[in-house]
């Protein structure tokens, strides 16, 4: 997996630079394409800071109510609740490396406070009037193309002109195929698995669209793992019940703009189908987990995020025959 993130991203020369260098790196690629990997290859590859912090946080799912009691810490008393000092994210990474990944999904007011931190490298904890100092590495990361978010408002020049100083970028997996066999390699060894691919079943994963990027690989060799670990082998056959290409990310350079148009012509689509009826698409969404996962209803449950028993119950209710 190290290997291949590295050589997928035809930059080499600026990774190694990076491995050297203590700047702020911002990585740019699709959904799905293996930005976190990138990230925590290359502080695991610093020469600085391999042995210290390495904090991921989700820009995306912040809330901005705490963000700040987040990021910076707080005081004892300094909002109701606080009962003691806390420390924040800043603190907590010490001269490690803190992942802000989606940071173009980080609202307005929340990029200012962040400005601050990579311009002049200290923070004031909620509640504080000192401010510290930051000692860490910000190595943010995010699937979209920030110089519309700019040109838009909805990202911050001056955030975008800090944070652009060494830019890594990560190609879709469909655009570099070739590299599926040492992709899958890694996530073998990750689960300390002896399966082998056949080459009947790697020639189909290389036919494949991937849209939605390594996760997408990586998720249905997991499935597969999980379903066939009792198999020494794993043929073509084995690999087509859990491959399923209706939903993902396109892969190009207007993948938002085409999920968009996407999304909204395949629920205009679903919607005139089924008539408005909300039970028929109950009934197709259990049909098509089942149909997916091969008849298991455990994996087809888990896909769907409702317990087996639920799903037992709307099969039953629906009559819907499970096949195997």
């Amino acid at each position: 997996m190290i290997n291949f993130t590295i050589n997928a991203l035809s930059e080499e020369n600026k990774f190694e630079k990076l491995k050297e260098t203590c700047d702020d790196v911002l990585i740019i690629g699709p959904s799905g394409a293996g930005k976190g990997y990138l990230a925590r290859l290359l502080h695991t590859k610093s020469v600085a800071r391999a042995d210290k912090n390495f904090i991921h946080v989700n820009s995306a799912a912040v809330n901005s109510g705490i963000f700040e009691s987040e990021m910076f810490g707080h005081t004892r008393g300094s909002f109701t609740g606080a009962s003691q000092d806390k420390e924040g994210y800043c603190a907590s990474v010490k001269d490690g490396d803190l992942f802000l990944d989606e940071i173009g999904d980080l609202p307005l007011d929340l990029q200012a406070k962040l400005l601050v931190l990579l311009g002049d490298r200290i923070y004031i904890p909620l509640g504080s009037s000192q401010a510290k100092k930051f000692d860490g590495r910000v190595i943010a990361a995010t699937n979209k193309n920030l110089k519309t978010e700019v040109a838009t408002g909805k990202f911050r020049e001056d955030l975008y002109y800090r944070l652009s100083n060494f830019v890594l970028y990560v190609k879709p997996l469909c655009e570099q195929k070739d590299k599926i066999p040492d992709l899958i390699a890694g996530f073998l060894a990750e689960e300390n698995s002896t399966i082998i691919f056949e080459k009947s079943a790697m020639q189909h994963l290389l036919t494949q669209e991937w849209k939605g990027n390594v996760r997408q690989l990586k998720t249905i060799i997991k499935r597969v793992l999980r379903y066939d670990d009792k198999k020494y082998k794993i043929t073509k056959e084995d690999l087509i019940p859990y491959i399923d290409d209706e939903f993902g990310f396109d892969c190009g350079e207007n993948q938002n703009e085409l999920d968009k148009k996407n999304l909204a012509d395949l629920t205009q689509t679903l919607f005139n189908k089924i008539n408005g009826n909300l039970h028929t698409l109950i009934k197709l969404f259990a049909e098509h987990a089942l149909r997916s996962n091969n008849g298991n209803i455990t994996a087809a449950a888990q896909d769907i995020s409702v317990g087996r028993k639920t799903l037992e119950r709307m099969l039953k209710k629906y009559g819907i025959v499970r096949k195997i």
